[in-house]
């Protein structure tokens, strides 16, 4: 039986414990004229994330929380996911949102106008959407025209935020210069005196000195980061803050290997260097990788801290590093780990994430190892839902990470491959369906044939331009029918006999 996706945990906010409401930038996401999104941009460890999540906490606004990465620089993967957080935010509307569907990929721009106002209708309260770890969206992809055309569709009583490492693309200007989005930077983001003060109050239980505070923020330069990690080294080391270095952003890793990392114990180590393959993870997930029983423990201790480790909802604890600490584990564990054992913990790894429907990830793990039939074998059990979905950009690069050479010896690989291609490049996706027409007709494979020419039809009718090539593929089906009087499914007898029928009405009316 298929499992349940674990994408909740994208699509839902950080768990809030101890956070110090920074009340003179909650006021910044307040509505404001017709301003309709707020771009938030700091460095790794600025505690953007933390900082939206405290407004809404203390607000209680209604809303939305994406977690974007790579895989929404493909559309129709992000507002497939979109509509699975507006069905959790609003769970009484039971029609679903549109799906991005090839057909729309034309008009995409109008698509995301409709949808973000149908997405707006579902809330009859001030709303707030979230899009965190946007600077993971390539700088090229369709995703930031139509955001932007969405976001102008947002009514005065919802506003997006927008958080990432990154400045706007520049197809956002026209929002800033309209007043429509305002921009917070790391200018705003830095703590202040007063809020290093009350942030290191909430760890600890002592009276804190007026020349600690001011030590912490001239150190660090007010990076919430670098000011959690000196106070904890500090507090480790007994020592007077001024015995840190003066630029703790430049000797972060040192400080992450030589003080935490180094003097864990190994299992622990070895079991921190595994997990860090996981982006987001429960602690059922880190045990099964590592066979260590403490990670859970370290885990939920270092969450409760915001120590390097934050927790999300979703199917019950969702653990998830902070990004400059998996970066750092990412990178030990390439230089402490030899090839082979590294690629069977990513095996693992992709293992566990897609047993638990996080497949984009597993997919980007099975290639770190350069395990190819795991990447196949997702690719053709998933294939048929992804193109039901408009997900076809998603499938195709999937298929496109293959070696040519399985890719060219399996039929079905170059099948779906055509069916991606269809909506974008139908004399390639021919070329593809054609291809795999013949190796069916090889090995003898009714069903492959049957679909093939079904689809090779309507790319041939999708072109217009040459329809004279239906005249080979007519009688083709009259062969096809004689070697193989059965069809596989009703199904597939409806596909063919629609396709035919356009073929005879194009060139034997």
């Amino acid at each position: 039986m298929k499992q349940k996706p674990f994408y909740p945990s994208k699509i839902s906010p950080p768990s809030l414990s101890a956070v110090f409401p920074r009340e003179r930038l909650y006021r910044l996401f307040d509505p404001l004229g017709n301003r309709r999104a707020i771009w938030v941009i700091g460095p790794p460890g600025a505690g953007k994330t933390t900082l939206v999540s405290g407004y809404l906490e203390s607000r209680k606004v209604d809303g939305i929380w994406y977690q974007v990465d790579g895989g929404d620089a493909d559309p129709a993967s992000f507002f497939y996911y979109l509509g699975l957080a507006a069905k959790q935010a609003a769970p009484r509307i039971r029609r679903p949102l549109p799906l991005l569907t090839p057909e729309h990929l034309p008009g995409v721009v109008v698509f995301s106008q409709r949808y973000f106002e149908a997405l707006s209708a579902r809330f009859s309260r001030p709303f707030v959407l979230v899009f965190d770890n946007y600077q993971e969206v390539s700088v090229d992809a369709p995703l930031h025209e139509a955001l932007r055309e969405g976001l102008k569709r947002i009514p005065e009583r919802g506003r997006a935020i927008v958080v990432s490492r990154a400045l706007p693309p520049s197809c956002f200007a026209s929002l800033q210069a309209n007043g429509e989005m305002a921009v917070i930077g790391w200018e705003e983001l830095r703590f202040t005196e007063p809020e290093t003060r009350g942030m290191i109050a909430l760890r600890e239980s002592r009276t804190i000195s007026a020349g600690e505070v001011r030590s912490l923020k001239e150190k660090t330069d007010g990076w919430a980061a670098g000011i959690v990690m000196m106070w904890e080294w500090a507090k480790a080391k007994k020592s007077e803050l001024k015995e840190l270095p003066g630029n703790l952003s430049e000797s972060v890793f040192d400080y992450f290997a030589g003080e935490i990392f180094d003097k864990l114990d190994p299992n622990v180590q070895g079991a921190l260097l595994q997990t860090a393959l996981l982006s987001r993870m429960t602690a059922r997930m880190a045990e099964k990788l590592t066979g260590s029983r403490m990670i859970e423990s370290i885990l939920a201790e270092w969450s409760r801290s915001h120590f390097f480790v934050d927790e999300r909802a979703g199917e019950g604890r969702v653990y998830e590093y902070h990004a400059l600490f998996r970066e750092f584990l990412l990178a030990r564990g390439k230089n402490r780990l030899s090839p082979g054992t590294l690629n069977q913990i990513q095996h693992r790894a992709a293992t566990i994430l897609e047993g638990t429907g996080r497949l984009e990830d597993a997919v980007d793990l099975y290639q770190e190892a350069g395990d190819w039939s795991a990447v196949e074998r997702v690719v053709l059990r998933e294939a048929p839902t992804f193109i039901a979905q408009g997900r076809n950009q998603t499938l195709e690069g999937w298929i496109g990470r293959l070696p040519k050479a399985i890719t060219d010896a399996n039929p079905w690989l170059l099948y779906w491959s055509g069916v991606c291609r269809l909506p974008f490049n139908t004399r390639d996706s021919q070329a593809r369906l054609k291809e795999a027409f013949r190796i069916f007709d090889e090995k003898g494979d009714a069903l492959g044939l049957f679909l093939a020419w079904s689809k090779i039809v309507e790319a041939i009718g999708h072109e217009l331009s040459d329809i004279k090539r239906l005249d080979e593929w007519i009688p083709r089906l009259e062969a096809l029918r004689r070697e193989y009087p059965t069809y596989p499914s009703v199904q597939i007898e409806r596909q063919v006999a629609s396709q035919m029928f356009m073929a005879l009405a194009l060139r034997q009316p």
